[in-house]
C-alpha cells in the first residue's frame, strides 16, 4: 500500500516538475531574446551592415581579429595549427600563442558560421558577444538577489557600459567580457560546495583564455577575493575627528592646492620654463603634478575617516573545503587551457619569448582616474565635448577611460548611504 501510494505521489510530482523547467526555460529564453534585441540596437547599424563594414575608426586592431577569423578557416582547411602561421615572418613564420587570437570566436565563425564571410562572422559574434554580456551579468545578478527588475538592470549597465563602447572600435576581444559574470556566478556555487559547479567554473576559466588573456587574470583574482569573503568576514570603523587632523589636514591641502595651481597654469599655458640662477625648471607637462596630486587627496581621505579594518574568521565555513573547490576550478582550467600552456612553456624553454622593456616612465598609463569624473566619450549628445576635454588632459578614450556611466554611480552611492552602518 505504501509503495502504490509513493508511486502515486511521483506521478503527480512529475507533471509540476516538468512545469517547472519549461517556465524556467521560457523565461531564460526571454531575456536572452531580450539582451540579444538590445545589443542590436546598442550597435546599431553594425547588424546591417555586418557583412561590408568594420567596427572602428580606421584599419588598426581591428583588421588583426579579421585576420583571425580568416586565419582559423585556412588553418582548418589545411589541416594546420591555429598557433603558429607561415603567412607571417615569412619563411620562418609566427608562433601564435601569445598572439591576441580570439581563437574561440574565431573558431565559431569558421564552423557555426562558415557559410557567412569571415568579415560577416566577425560581426555577428561581436554582436553575440554584447548580448552575452547582458545576459551573463544578469544571471548573477538573479542569483544574488532573486529580483528580476534589479537583474535586467544590471545586465543593462554591464552590457551596455561606456567600457565595451569604446573597445567597439577595435579591441573586440575586449568587447567580450560576459565569462566573467558567468564566471563569478559558477564560482559562488563553487564556494557553497558543489563539486560540478567547481568543475564548470574551471571549464568557463579556461574557455577565457581563448577569448581574452587579461579576463582569464581577472577571473582568477576574482575568485581569490571571493574564496577569502568566503572564509573571513570584513568590517571597516570610520573615525572621525581625529586629535591630530588639523595639523596635518593644513600642510597638505596647502601643498594640494599649490599643486593645483601649477598644473592649472601648465593647462592654461601650454607650458612654460621657470629659471631659479642657472637651473631651469620645466613645467610643460602635467605628469608629475598628476601624480602628487593624487597621492595628496588619498593622503586627505586617508587621515579625514582614518578607516580601520577588522578580519575575523567565518564560525560557518571551512578552509579546507574553500580550498578543494579552487583546486578543482584551477586544475580543470589548466586541463582546459593545456594547448596553450604547453605552447607558452615550450616558447620560454627555446628562448623565442620576447617582450618590450618597460621603464617607469614609458609604461602605458593605463587607466586615468580623472575620466570617472569627466562624462561619458560616447554620450550622443556631449560625446563631443568631452572628448575634447580628454584630449585636452592628454586622455586616450580608448585605453585611459573609466566612466562608469550615470547609474552605477546614482546606485554605488545609494548603497553606501543604506549600509554606513
Amino acid at each position: 500500500m505504501l509503495e502504490k501510494q509513493e508511486a502515486s505521489a511521483s506521478v503527480l510530482a512529475a507533471p509540476a516538475v516538468h512545469n517547472r523547467l519549461l517556465r524556467s526555460s521560457l523565461h531564460y529564453s526571454g531575456v536572452a531574446a531580450l539582451f540579444a534585441a538590445l545589443a542590436v540596437l546598442w550597435s546599431c547599424p553594425l547588424a546591417r551592415h555586418s557583412a561590408t563594414d568594420l567596427p572602428g575608426t580606421g584599419i588598426g586592431d581591428n583588421a588583426t581579429f579579421l585576420w583571425n577569423f580568416w586565419w582559423m578557416r585556412t588553418a582548418l582547411a589545411s589541416h594546420q595549427s591555429f598557433f603558429h602561421t607561415n603567412y607571417l615572418f615569412a619563411p620562418f613564420g609566427a608562433d601564435l600563442t601569445l598572439h591576441t587570437h580570439t581563437a574561440l570566436p574565431a573558431l565559431v565563425g569558421a564552423t557555426l558560421l562558415r557559410r557567412l564571410t569571415a568579415l560577416a562572422a566577425l560581426n555577428i559574434t561581436v554582436i553575440a558577444g554584447l548580448a552575452l554580456n547582458g545576459f551573463c551579468m544578469y544571471l548573477l545578478a538573479w542569483r544574488c538577489t532573486h529580483n528580476r527588475g534589479g537583474a535586467f538592470v544590471a545586465g543593462i549597465i554591464f552590457g551596455g557600459s561606456p567600457y565595451f563602447a569604446a573597445h567597439l572600435n577595435g579591441h573586440f576581444n575586449l568587447t567580450m567580457g560576459w565569462t566573467i559574470p558567468l564566471f563569478a556566478m559558477l564560482v559562488i556555487e563553487a564556494l557553497n560546495g558543489s563539486v560540478v559547479y567547481s568543475a564548470i567554473a574551471g571549464v568557463v576559466l579556461g574557455t577565457t583564455a581563448y577569448i581574452d588573456d587579461y579576463y582569464v587574470v581577472y577571473e582568477a583574482v576574482l575568485m581569490l577575493l571571493l574564496g577569502i569573503i568566503a572564509v573571513t568576514a570584513w568590517s571597516v570603523e570610520w573615525r572621525a575627528h581625529p586629535p591630530y587632523r588639523r595639523y596635518v589636514w593644513v600642510p597638505l591641502v596647502s601643498i594640494a592646492a599649490i599643486d593645483v595651481a601649477g598644473l592649472t597654469s601648465i593647462v592654461a599655458t601650454g607650458g612654460y620654463t621657470i629659471r631659479i640662477g642657472s637651473a631651469k625648471i620645466l613645467m610643460n607637462s602635467t605628469f608629475n603634478g598628476l601624480e602628487i596630486f593624487w597621492v595628496l587627496a588619498l593622503a586627505l581621505v586617508w587621515v579625514t575617516v582614518r578607516p580601520r579594518i577588522r578580519v575575523r574568521r567565518q564560525t560557518n565555513s571551512s578552509a579546507s573545503s574553500t580550498m578543494r573547490a579552487v583546486a578543482t576550478v584551477v586544475a580543470v582550467s589548466l586541463v582546459v587551457m593545456l594547448p596553450l600552456v604547453w605552447r607558452a612553456i615550450g616558447l620560454f624553454t627555446s628562448g623565442e619569448y620576447v617582450t618590450q622593456q618597460y621603464e617607469w616612465r614609458s609604461a602605458p598609463v593605463g587607466v586615468d582616474i580623472g575620466s570617472v569624473m569627466l562624462g561619458n566619450p560616447f554620450n550622443g549628445f556631449l560625446g563631443g565635448a568631452v572628448r575634447t576635454t580628454y584630449k585636452r588632459f592628454g586622455i586616450d578614450v580608448i585605453e585611459s577611460g573609466a566612466w562608469l556611466g550615470i547609474m552605477p554611480l546614482v546606485l554605488a552611492g545609494l548603497t553606501l548611504r543604506r549600509r554606513r552602518t
